[in-house]
């Protein structure tokens, strides 16, 4: 007897199921823990392993490309330059994305994200300083998520506010680098991208979100073609099928990658 269409559907989905978990498991110990810009681990959210397991599977991960500095955008428009409007949501990670045009609306929010995270680093130790911060959208709501990374002289370790687990580390407490945030706008960011050719609308990985630190020389923070002392945006865009890594500069929107 011939199968029906019932049955072959049935045959496939069955199919797909077993290669996504199969990919899921072999990916996950990975994914587990991500080492946050060489500073501290931090652990994913466990529905994001889902979906980047699924999306090995479609075929929607990056690849490997060559990395260069990409130039130095002018903030400002010149005679005969044009840029698009940029297209501002309602609400930022309005679909649980968080999309370049979402930048725009992130300065409104920055300061009271860092005050939050403040006072959660310094109910853990009240010398903790902030050294790394990352945005990125909250699970299952609109808005945007802050997330602080601290360090502590006295304890000598790293404080994640996003999960609350603490690193200890034998680096030299000089040696790590205080994250200034007076100054730094996400406008910068988002200009810089839109001269760079990244419409609104692209998406910025989910995984690692958009990190905010310092290079520095005992710890670098991007190539090293990057200026050091100065802070960088990481950002990791998703293009055509590719994943962009991308270390912006705070200051003139420079935009720097790694050359391979």
């Amino acid at each position: 007897m011939k199968p029906s269409p019932i049955w072959w559907r049935v045959q496939r989905s069955t199919f797909v199921a077993s290669r996504i978990i199969a990919v899921f498991k072999e990916i996950e110990p990975t994914l587990r823990f991500t080492l946050s810009a060489n500073l501290s681990i931090r652990r994913i959210k466990p529905p994001l392993l889902a979906t980047c397991a699924l999306s090995i599977f479609v075929g929607c991960g990056g690849g490997a490309e060559p990395r260069q500095q990409v130039g130095t955008p002018s903030l400002t428009a010149t005679p005969g330059s044009r840029i698009a409007p940029p297209l501002v949501a309602e609400q930022p990670c309005a679909e649980g994305r968080l999309l370049i045009g979402d930048l725009a609306l992130a300065d409104a929010a920055l300061a009271g994200g860092v005050s939050e995270a403040r006072k959660s680093a310094v109910t853990w130790q009240p010398d903790a300083r902030l050294v790394a911060l990352r945005l990125n959208c909250p699970l299952f709501e609109a808005g945007l998520e802050w997330e602080g990374t601290f360090y502590s002289d006295s304890a000598q370790a790293y404080y994640s506010t996003d999960t609350g687990e603490t690193e200890p580390t034998e680096t030299d407490p000089e040696a790590v680098p205080t994250l200034n945030m007076d100054g730094v706008t996400f406008q910068v960011l988002h200009l810089s991208l839109l001269r760079a050719g990244y419409p609104d609308s692209a998406e910025i990985s989910p995984v690692e979100g958009i990190i905010v630190r310092l290079n520095s020389d005992a710890i670098p923070f991007g190539p090293s073609s990057a200026p050091r002392e100065l802070a960088y945006f990481h950002v990791a865009i998703e293009d055509r099928g590719f994943v962009r890594d991308l270390f912006v500069s705070t200051i003139d929107g420079a935009i720097y990658r790694y050359q391979l």
